[in-house]
C-alpha cells in the first residue's frame, strides 16, 4: 500500500536518527485477512520488503489484530480469500501463522504473541502486550471466529487476570500497556464499551501510564482530567482514513490526525514525550 511505503520511510528516518532498540506493530500487521501460511508471500511483500531500511534491522515486537485473525464476514468471503490456497492443507485462515517460529527463521527481526512482557531498562519500564481480540463482542458470531486458533478459542477474562497478575508483580517505575482496540476514542460516537468497563480500571488500579493501540485507521493522543493513563491510537501505519474524520467529544482529546504517520514514544526517566512524524 502507498502509505506503508511512505510511512516506512518516515520510520527509517527517525530511526536513523535515534537508534531504536526495537519497533512496536500495534497489530493488523498483514491487511486484510492475515497471513494464510508461514510461506505467505505477504510476510516478505508487507513486511520484509517494506521496513527493509539499515535503520529499521531492530526487533519487531508485534501483537494481533482483528485481521490478523483472518477476518472476514461471510462464508462467501472467507471461501474467496482460502481459494488462494489451492487444496494446501497447510494453508488456511489463522492467527497462528504469525505466531509461528517458522516467520523468525525468516525474518529475525520478527516476534509476535498474543500477550507477553518486555523489560525494560534494568526494571525502569515494563511493557506489557494483550491480545484485545477475545473482547469484542461482535467478533464471538462472526464467520472468522471459528478459524484455527481464533476468537473463540481465547479468552478475554484470562487475558485480563494474566494483565492485572503481571502488573501487580511489576515494581517499574513506568508501566505501558500495548493492544490492539481502543478502550477511548474520538473518531465514533462512544468509547470503546467492550473495554472500557473492563480494562481501564484494571489500568488505573496499578498506575500504568499509558495504554498504546491501533486499529482505528488514524492517529489520536486522549487523557483526561485527574486521570493516570494517557491513551494513544497509533492505527496510521498503511490504510487510513482518507477523508477529515468527524470529531465525537467523547472528551479527553488532545490530538487528532486523520492521515498516516508514526509515533516515537521517548521515556527518560522521570520524564516522558510522544513524538509524531506526520504522512500523507
Amino acid at each position: 500500500m502507498p502509505n506503508q511505503t511512505a510511512v516506512a520511510a518516515l520510520m527509517a528516518q527517525v530511526a536513523d536518527s535515534l537508534k531504536p532498540d526495537f519497533i512496536l506493530s500495534m497489530g493488523d500487521n498483514f491487511y486484510e485477512n492475515g497471513l494464510l501460511s508461514v510461506d505467505d508471500p505477504q510476510f516478505h511483500s508487507s513486511f520484509s520488503e517494506v521496513y527493509s531500511a539499515d535503520s529499521l534491522q531492530v526487533p519487531w515486537h508485534a501483537i494481533l489484530g482483528n485481521h490478523d485473525y483472518g477476518e472476514c464476514w461471510t462464508d462467501e468471503s472467507c471461501a474467496e480469500v482460502t481459494a488462494r490456497c489451492q487444496g494446501r492443507p497447510d494453508c488456511y485462515l489463522s492467527p497462528l501463522h504469525q505466531l509461528d517460529v517458522a516467520l523468525w527463521e525468516q525474518d529475525w527481526r520478527w516476534h509476535c504473541e498474543r500477550s507477553f512482557m518486555l523489560n525494560l531498562g534494568n526494571g525502569v519500564a515494563d511493557l506489557f502486550f494483550i491480545d484485545t481480540n477475545p473482547a469484542i463482542s461482535d467478533y464471538q458470531t462472526a464467520v472468522f471466529a471459528n478459524n484455527t486458533g481464533g476468537i473463540l478459542q481465547q479468552s478475554w477474562q484470562e487475558n485480563l487476570l494474566e494483565l492485572e497478575a503481571n502488573l501487580a508483580r511489576s515494581t517499574a517505575q513506568w508501566k505501558l500497556v500495548i493492544g490492539h482496540h481502543p478502550v477511548r476514542r474520538n473518531n465514533r460516537p462512544d468509547n470503546n464499551m467492550d473495554m472500557l468497563p473492563t480494562l481501564e480500571p484494571v489500568l488505573q488500579k496499578y498506575g500504568v501510564q499509558a495504554y498504546f493501540c491501533g486499529h482505528e485507521h488514524n492517529l489520536q493522543y486522549i487523557h483526561q482530567q485527574n486521570s493516570s493513563v494517557h491513551y494513544v491510537i497509533t492505527g496510521g501505519g498503511s490504510l487510513t482514513d482518507y477523508d477529515p474524520i468527524v470529531h465525537y467529544d467523547n472528551g479527553g482529546s488532545q490530538f487528532q490526525y486523520w492521515g498516516s504517520g508514526e509515533l516515537t514514544p521517548c521515556l527518560v526517566h522521570s520524564r516522558s514525550s510522544l513524538k509524531w512524524k506526520l504522512g500523507a
